[in-house]
């Protein structure tokens, strides 16, 4: 199946592959059991919106303000989306309100599950490559992001979540991150809680390889990035690097056993503006052949290597080599 789309409004083109969640009279208040397989999307010309009127490739969307609703048992795989406004794969829910987003949409929080996004192509996304929001346990892995933030204004990552707890991202590879609003391959945001980046690549992403950035007045704890490798990528505007700990505190956010690596002159391997609560632990980091900064003096360094690195934190200066 191939769906391009040309058509473009003003309140935001949904794009050629959306699924909205049942919201209407009814004692059901969950879809089920949807599977988007082999599917290709390219060239939905959508507008530049996130919430509430998200456009993009492929998107599963709760809508509703009477009765809370959410899909349960959605698996995308096998597929692919390109040159696509502003998502590539994503989901989104007006069910968003809970403790760890006080602020949210809604007035409840009725998480999406069972979502599992594997084996997709995402290729030249005006914003986000894939965002997965309001969800619980959801599962992205494998997939290839090449090519994201390519003509959104705002701010975009090339995997992430929002709102959502217990979201294991596996084995897969974002590079081609344009510009530096966010344009970061990975990102622990707001409202994220017991989730795990493991075995994933970065590579040659302008705007970095992670950014830990929780949201005001939400919670963001327990996140574990391990196990994997960023190489060239770079962020030179401050107070950003390849790993920037920005805006409100995340909480016991632990990152260890990473490799980070750059050729990039200038840029930070790790950069924090104020917030800390993160713990690196057994981390590989290497900066450029004239040497990078690491312009973090809030968080925890434990048995790191450092490698063209300074300053090296104090409390792990015989990681130095």
């Amino acid at each position: 199946m191939s769906a391009p789309s040309t058509r473009r409004r003003p309140g935001g083109d949904r794009g050629s592959g959306r699924s909205t969640g049942p919201g209407g009279p009814g004692p059901r208040t969950a879809g089920r059991h949807y599977l988007v397989d082999g599917v290709s999307v390219h060239d939905v010309n959508g507008a530049d919106v996130k919430d509430p009127d998200p456009s993009g490739g492929i998107l599963f969307d709760v809508r509703g303000s009477a009765k809370p609703t959410r899909f349960d048992g959605v698996t995308i795989r096998n597929s692919s989306v390109a040159h696509t406004d502003r998502t590539g794969i994503g989901t989104s829910s007006t069910w968003g309100r809970r403790p760890a987003h006080p602020n949210g949409p809604g007035t409840s929080f009725a998480p999406i599950t069972g979502l599992s996004v594997h084996h997709n192509t995402v290729r030249d996304a005006g914003g986000d490559g894939i965002v997965v929001q309001n969800a619980v346990g959801a599962q992205v892995e494998h997939n290839l992001v090449d090519g994201f933030n390519t003509r959104s204004g705002g701010y975009n990552v090339g995997i992430r979540a929002w709102n959502s707890d217990a979201v294991r991202y596996w084995f897969n590879e974002v590079t081609g991150g344009h510009g530096t609003r966010d344009s970061m391959a990975y990102d622990l945001d707001g409202g994220n809680n017991g989730n795990v980046y493991q075995y994933n690549y970065s590579h040659d992403n302008e705007g970095g390889f992670l950014l830990i950035c929780n949201g005001a007045g939400m919670i963001s704890d327990r996140n574990t990035v391990r196990y994997n490798v960023s190489v060239n990528d770079r962020n030179t505007t401050a107070p950003y690097g390849v790993i920037s700990v920005v805006c409100a505190p995340a909480t016991r956010t632990l990152v260890h056993h990473n490799t980070v690596t750059t050729n990039a002159p200038g840029t930070a391997v790790v950069s924090s503006n104020g917030p800390g609560g993160v713990t690196f632990r057994d981390n590989i980091f290497a900066g450029a052949a004239a040497g990078s900064p690491l312009a973090d003096a809030r968080n925890t360094y434990d048995h790191n290597l450092y490698a063209r690195i300074s300053p090296v934190p104090a409390t792990d200066a015989g990681g130095a080599w």
